[in-house]
C-alpha cells in the first residue's frame, strides 16, 4: 500500500506558467490525508511561494522538501536545513559574470516572508524576462545578499541551447562544491554535493518508518532525476524531459491535464479498496 506521495510542482503538479494548482489536486491531498497517506511537495521552491501555490492550506505544505532537499519540514516542523556555501556562490557570480546572459537568482532568507527573488547580474531587461519566466517578480542587485542563501538558481538567458550543456558544465568543473541541476531550459538549480530531494526523501523515511516500496514520487525534469532512481514507484508526466522519462518506472498523462491530480485520486480509491493504483497496472 502507498503511504508517502511525494510530488514535484512546477512542471508535474501543475504547468510552469501557472501560479496555483487546481482545486482538484487540493481536494484529493485531503483525501489523502484521511486516509492517513503523506502527502509531500518535493520541489526547488522555498516557503516564500509553496503555500500561495496551495491557496494557503497549511495541510498540503506541512511535510515538504523545499528548495531541492535543502529544507525538509515534517508535519510543520523544520528537522534539516542547509545554506549555500557563500563563497562558491561568489566564484560561480565571477564566472557568470564573464558569461554573456549569465545571472543568479536567489532569495535572500528563507525567513523572508516576502515574495521577490533577488536577481543577481541582472540588467532591467533580465530582471523583466526573468519575472515572467519565473511567475516572480526579480529585483536586480549587484551583489549577494549578506544573509543565509537556500535558494539559487543559474541562468543562461543567452547561451545557444545547443551549448548551453556545455557552458553549465564548465563553470560547475570551477565550482566542485557544486551541483547544478537542470529543472528548464535556461535554468539550473544549486545544490551542494550531496544534498538533492533523495536526500530529503531519506531523511523522511528514516523519520517515518515508511518502506521504500510504499513511496511514490512524480517528477518531470532533470533535478527530479535522483528521486527518479531512488524510489522504485517513480512516474514522470507526459511532458516531462527525456532523462526523467527514461528512468522512470510508470508514465502517466499531461501536466496541463491534471494528469497528477488524477493519479492522487487513484492512490486514494486503492487504499480504500485495498487494491494497486490504477496508473501502475499499466
Amino acid at each position: 500500500m502507498i503511504k508517502m506521495v511525494l510530488c514535484d510542482i512546477d512542471g508535474t503538479l501543475k504547468p510552469i506558467n501557472r501560479s496555483r494548482v487546481t482545486r482538484r489536486v487540493v481536494d484529493a491531498v485531503h483525501r489523502l490525508h484521511d486516509l492517513g497517506i503523506l502527502f509531500v511537495p518535493t520541489t526547488g521552491r522555498s516557503e516564500n511561494t509553496i503555500r500561495g501555490i496551495f491557496y494557503d492550506d497549511e495541510l498540503c505544505t506541512q511535510t515538504c522538501i523545499l528548495t531541492n532537499g535543502k529544507r525538509v519540514y515534517l508535519n510543520g516542523e523544520l528537522v534539516y536545513s542547509h545554506s549555500l556555501d557563500c563563497a562558491a556562490l561568489e566564484r560561480t557570480l565571477s564566472l557568470l559574470r564573464k558569461t554573456p546572459g549569465g545571472a543568479l537568482v536567489v532569495y535572500p532568507s528563507e525567513g523572508d516572508n516576502g515574495e521577490d527573488f533577488t536577481g543577481v547580474l541582472c540588467s532591467d531587461e533580465a530582471a523583466e524576462a526573468l519575472s515572467a519566466r519565473m511567475s516572480e517578480h526579480v529585483l536586480p542587485c549587484d551583489e549577494l545578499p549578506g544573509n543565509d542563501i537556500y535558494t539559487g538558481v543559474l541562468c543562461l538567458l543567452k547561451t545557444p541551447l545547443d551549448q548551453i550543456l556545455e557552458v553549465r558544465d564548465g563553470i560547475a568543473a570551477q565550482v566542485p562544491e557544486f551541483v547544478f541541476a537542470r529543472g528548464d531550459d535556461r535554468f539550473f538549480d544549486i545544490l551542494p554535493q550531496g544534498v538533492s530531494k533523495a536526500s530529503g526523501f531519506e531523511l523522511l523515511l528514516e523519520r517515518t518508518g515508511i518502506a521504500l516500496d510504499e513511496a511514490v514520487f512524480f517528477g518531470d525534469s532533470e533535478n527530479d532525476l535522483a528521486m527518479v532512481n531512488a524510489v522504485p514507484n517513480s512516474v514522470a508526466v507526459a511532458n516531462a524531459m527525456p532523462p526523467c522519462a527514461e528512468a522512470a518506472r510508470w508514465h502517466i498523462g499531461d501536466c496541463a491535464d491534471d494528469a497528477v491530480a488524477l493519479a492522487l485520486e487513484q492512490i486514494a480509491d486503492a487504499a480504500e479498496r485495498g487494491e494497486t493504483p490504477a496508473f501502475m497496472c499499466a
